[in-house]
């Protein structure tokens, strides 16, 4: 019997301490045709830190998009 897996509980108690994430696929203005919508936010205040608009999903993208977004806040690599 395996035991019971806890849930995690992440808590910001200021600006730019957790940020979630979210790729959402948008349909086109043609047959076929999508975009893809990624989106940085911020737990705390649900504040949008970043976003891009790309035609294609992938993680080099997203790297790229959470680089600037904390050059940008400021955020350093620890």
């Amino acid at each position: 019997m395996r035991p019971v897996a806890t849930k995690p509980e992440l808590l910001a108690t200021a600006p730019n301490q957790l940020w979630f994430w979210d790729i959402t696929k948008l349909l086109g203005p043609g047959n076929c045709t999508y975009f893809y919508l990624y989106v940085l936010m911020d737990v705390f205040g649900r504040y949008m830190r970043g976003w891009l608009s790309a035609e294609l999903n992938s993680v080099a993208l997203a790297r790229r998009l959470v680089a600037q977004s904390c050059l940008q806040q400021g955020i350093r690599r620890r």
